[in-house]
Parts: C-alpha cells; structure tokens; sequence
C-alpha cells in the first residue's frame, strides 16, 4: 500500500483495477483541514491522461510492474518489436518510440504477464538527419532552426549544429540538451 502523501512523479500505483504512473505531482493543505493531494497520471493499459484528488490520508495498491530489459530491434506500422519476438502495440508506446534505434536496450514494462510500455532513460544520443546548413557568424544569438533526427523526431536546434552531428535530446520533452 502507498499513501497518497508517496505518489511523486513517476510512481506507479494502482487505480480503478488499471496501472497509473505519476505524471504530476502535487499537494495543497489549506488552513486546518486536511491536506489533498492531486496528480496527473497516466493509464498505462489505455495511455488516457487524468487528474486524480486524494485526501492526504488516503492510501492506494502499488502497482505490481514488472520490468525486463530487452532490445529493440524493429518498428511496424502497429507494433514496437523486440527480443524473443514480443511486440508491443504502439499506442501503448507512441511517444517513447521517438527516440528508439535498432539495437537500443530498454527497459520493458509488465503488468500481470503483458507488456503495457517502456521506460527511457532521461535523455538519449541521436544523429541530425536532416536540416539547413548553419552561417558564419550566426553563432552569437540563441536562434534555433528545425531538424529532423534519425527517428524521425522534430526537432529545434542551434544553428551551429550541422546534419549528421550527434545530439543530445531530453526524453520527457523532446527538446535538444547539447552536442553528444
């Protein structure tokens, strides 16, 4: 059991017989009353968006999520594959699979035997395939100009960066972080 008051960013727990991660985080006490607690989570079966208000004394199940860290092997028009041939919808794993690359490991998420999505680290290393060259002298100011990345992600980037360069981009928000 977890108390409310433990739901930070990133937990999983259990909530009308589906597994939720914690998106948001946040707790308002007012005066003498009881504190609440509200989150914005994440269907990890359906992937619907929701908030949730807790009583700061309220206590929900721990998601039982099991994790297995496989490779990543290929993309369809419906499925994420990888190893021992398991496929995972991708739905269940449409933003996750911006930043995916063939051979990549990954983490791997199960809820009751099924596969219901993956888990990134923070930030990942991918290659520029496409934008327009930088200028001379263009470096000064803090303009960014669109790329696109070897996934397929786009992106904005400094005008110093060059096609074929390697990037680091943030997995949560899909914004560049700096040269890899």
């Amino acid at each position: 059991m977890l108390s409310s008051n433990d739901l930070r960013n990133g937990a999983l727990f259990v909530w009308e017989g589906d597994p939720w991660k914690v998106l948001k985080y946040q707790h308002i006490f007012k005066g003498r009353g009881r504190g609440k607690v509200t989150v914005r989570a994440r269907n990890l079966k359906n992937q619907a968006v929701r908030e949730i208000s807790f009583q700061s004394s309220d206590t929900v199940d721990e998601a039982d999520v099991a994790k297995k860290k496989l490779t990543f092997r290929y993309r369809t028009r419906e499925d994420l594959v990888f190893d021992d041939d398991l496929s995972l919808p991708l739905e269940k794993s449409e933003w996750e699979a911006n930043f995916l690359t063939k051979g990549e490991e990954v983490w791997v998420l199960f809820y009751q035997g099924e596969p219901i999505g993956i888990t990134l680290p923070p930030t990942v290393i991918l290659t520029v395939k496409q934008t327009e060259p930088g200028f001379k002298g263009d470096s000064v100011s803090n303009i960014l100009k669109p790329a696109t990345l070897s996934t397929g992600l786009p992106v904005k980037i400094p005008l110093f960066i060059n096609q074929g360069e390697k990037i680091v981009v943030s997995t949560e928000t899909g914004e560049y972080r700096g040269r890899a």
